[in-house]
C-alpha cells in the first residue's frame, strides 16, 4: 500500500481572507503499512489590513475556519495560532478530517 501525502504552496483563502502565500502539508504517522493517524497543517501570512483583523480574530475566537485551495478543494481546520508582527498576520491551523488537497 502506498500513501501519498500532498503539499501545496501558493495563494489560498483562510477564513474568507485571500492569502498570497499559504502552505498546506498533509501528514501521517504509523508503522509499516498501517497508518494510525492523519492530519494536515496550514500556515498562511498576510499583510496587515484593518479589514482582515476582524475576520482573523473571529476565526481565532471560534477556534475553526475554512481553508480553500483554488481549483482543488476546501476543508475546515482548527486555529492553532494567530500572531501579528510588524505589518503581517500569521495564522497556523490543523485539520484532522479531509484535507483541502483531496
Amino acid at each position: 500500500m502506498e500513501l501519498t501525502l500532498r503539499r501545496y504552496n501558493g495563494p489560498g483563502v483562510i477564513a474568507g481572507i485571500p492569502f498570497d502565500s499559504m502552505l498546506v502539508v498533509e501528514c501521517a504517522e504509523g508503522e509499516g503499512e498501517t497508518v494510525t493517524r492523519r492530519w494536515w497543517e496550514v500556515k498562511g501570512t498576510v499583510a496587515h489590513a484593518a479589514a482582515f483583523e476582524g475576520a482573523l480574530m473571529e476565526a481565532a475566537r471560534s477556534g475553526r475556519c475554512l481553508v480553500e485551495v483554488p481549483e482543488v478543494g476546501e476543508a475546515e481546520a482548527e486555529v492553532r495560532a494567530l500572531s501579528q508582527e510588524g505589518g503581517w498576520w500569521t495564522v497556523e491551523l490543523r485539520g484532522t478530517d479531509r484535507s483541502p488537497l483531496s
